[in-house]
């Protein structure tokens, strides 16, 4: 975590902001961020690990490429785990031959990121996969028209 604390601080200084101003356009409390630039809860000593929403706030903030918040963070970036997603499914379909519902399945997880709807490696709120499963089940009921 010390690295990440000493890219914001770095960035934060060659924005020429304070705590307070930096915090405000990240959308995080000044508290919060101060500890991460610091790399711990001074109260605790224990390491402070932001959610990925939080590196997303400070992405679009400093304008700094989320990946390379992720990695330096401990998180696996999109690109890693569509680099694994996508070598375990190679390795995965020469052993296997994948059936008409499994390539069915693949096409629509496809259209669903292609429209916006779903993102690799993303968690699924209850919400929206009740809303997801509605489109699909809107989709079947189309399909039979």
């Amino acid at each position: 975590m010390k690295k990440l604390g000493h890219l914001l601080q770095t960035k934060r200084k060659e924005l020429n902001l304070s705590i307070r101003k930096a915090s405000e356009l990240i959308g995080i409390s000044h508290t919060y961020l101060s500890n991460l630039e610091k790399a711990n809860d001074p109260r605790s000593g224990a390491p402070v690990k932001p959610t990925l929403e939080t590196l997303k706030l400070i992405s679009n903030a400093y304008k700094i490429d989320l990946n390379v918040l992720m990695d330096i963070s401990g998180y696996a970036s999109f690109l890693q785990t569509n680099r694994l997603a996508e070598n375990t499914f190679k390795e995965t379909a020469t052993q296997h031959k994948p059936t008409k519902k499994e390539k069915i399945a693949e096409e629509l997880i496809q259209v669903l990121v292609d429209a916006g709807e779903l993102k690799p490696g993303e968690e699924l709120s209850e919400e929206k996969r009740e809303r997801l499963f509605k489109m699909i089940k809107k989709a079947i009921e189309l399909s039979k028209l």
